[in-house]
C-alpha cells in the first residue's frame, strides 16, 4: 500500500498576498538568485519533488528549483505536464511576478490534463489532489525560458497539513491505491475512500431539470434511482444484484437544504448502515474492498435517498 505521511505545519492561504503577509517564502520558490548554487528548474514530466514549505503553495507561487527525487521517496508533488507561455506576457523581458502569472495557471495546466495523468476515466470522480503551477526563475526567464510546469499536489483531507507520498500518482486510479483520490463519506462528512467510510460517491453528478423537479419527490427519486443504478454498475463493473451486501443511495434536490439546487448524487455502501469500510468498489469484479468493520457509533444513513 502507498505510504502516506503528514507533514508538520498548518496549511495556509492560497494567495500570494497572504503568503507575503505571513512569512517569507523560500528563495527557491520565489526564483531569487542565491550565490551558493545556481537555480535550475526541472521540467521532466513524471519527476517528483520535495517542496520547501508546501503548506504555503497556492495555485502559483513563482518557481521551484528543488532537485527531483525518485517517486518512491517521500515527496509532495509530481510533474504531470509542461506548457509554453505565449502572447504578450511571453514577450516581457523580465519575468512577471506571480500575481500577473497566476491567471494563466488554469489555461496552462488544466484539471482535465491532471485527471488523464491520474488514469481517470470519463466516469471517475477525483478529489484530494490539486494543480500547482511553477514558472521559470528570474534567470531562466532572462535566458529565454517561457515554460510552465504543471504539478499534481495531493491535498490534506482534514485541512491540517500537506501529505507526503512515496509512490507516483501516474495512473494511480487504475490500482487500489487510487482510493486515496476517490470521494467517500461517513454520514454527511466527506472523506477519501482509503479512510473509514460508509458511502462511496458514484460519478458523475445528477442534473435535474426544473420540469423534472416539478413532478414531485417520488418521480424524481425514481428517475434518480434508475440513472444511479446504471452509473453504479458501470463504475463497479458488475450488477448491483450480485452484491446483496451493498445498497444504492440516491440524493435528490428534494432532499437537501438548498431548495434552489437542481443537482443530485449517487452513492454506494454497505447495506448495514453502521458498517464502515476502506477501499473503493470501483472495478469491484477485479478489486475487492477491505473487510468491513462494524462501528456501533457510526451515524445512521438514510436508505431512501433523502439527504438528512
Amino acid at each position: 500500500m502507498r505510504v502516506w505521511r503528514r507533514m508538520a505545519g498548518l496549511a495556509a492561504g492560497c494567495g500570494l498576498v497572504l503568503l507575503m503577509g505571513s512569512r517569507p517564502l523560500p528563495s527557491a520558490l520565489l526564483g531569487v538568485s542565491e550565490p551558493r548554487a545556481p537555480l535550475v528548474t526541472s521540467w521532466q514530466v513524471g519527476s517528483c519533488h520535495q517542496l520547501e514549505q508546501p503548506e504555503l503553495l497556492g495555485p502559483s507561487v513563482g518557481s521551484d528549483t528543488s532537485l527531483p527525487v525518485p517517486c518512491e521517496q517521500a515527496h509532495q508533488s509530481e510533474t504531470f505536464a509542461t506548457a509554453s507561455l505565449t502572447g504578450a506576457i511571453a514577450r516581457e523581458a523580465e519575468r512577471p511576478d506571480p500575481v500577473q502569472l497566476r491567471p494563466l495557471s488554469a489555461q496552462l495546466c488544466s484539471r482535465d490534463a491532471l485527471n488523464r495523468y491520474l488514469g481517470s476515466g470519463p466516469y471517475d470522480g477525483v478529489t484530494a489532489i490539486d494543480v500547482v503551477v511553477f514558472f521559470p526563475t528570474v534567470a531562466e526567464w532572462r535566458a529565454g525560458m517561457r515554460t510552465a510546469r504543471c504539478d499534481a499536489l495531493p491535498q490534506p483531507v482534514d485541512g491540517a497539513a500537506v501529505p507526503s507520498i512515496s509512490e507516483p500518482v501516474h495512473n494511480v486510479l487504475d490500482v487500489a491505491d487510487g482510493a486515496r483520490f476517490r470521494r467517500c463519506r461517513v454520514g454527511d462528512v466527506e472523506t477519501t475512500c482509503d479512510r473509514n467510510h460508509s458511502r462511496e460517491f458514484i460519478p458523475p453528478w445528477l442534473g435535474f431539470s426544473r420540469a423534472q423537479l416539478a413532478q414531485g419527490p417520488q418521480r424524481v427519486q425514481a428517475a434518480g434511482t434508475a440513472v444511479c443504478t446504471a452509473q453504479a454498475e458501470r463504475y463497479m463493473g458488475s450488477a448491483l444484484s450480485e452484491h446483496p451486501d451493498l445498497i444504492l443511495e440516491v440524493d435528490t434536490p428534494h432532499g437537501v437544504a438548498d431548495s434552489e439546487s437542481t443537482i443530485g448524487s449517487c452513492w454506494v455502501g454497505p447495506a448495514k448502515q453502521t458498517t464502515l469500510v476502506t477501499g473503493s468498489v470501483h472495478g469491484f469484479a477485479e478489486e475487492k474492498p477491505a473487510a468491513p468493520t462494524d462501528d456501533p457509533t457510526a451515524p445512521e444513513q438514510p436508505v431512501d435517498g433523502q439527504a438528512g
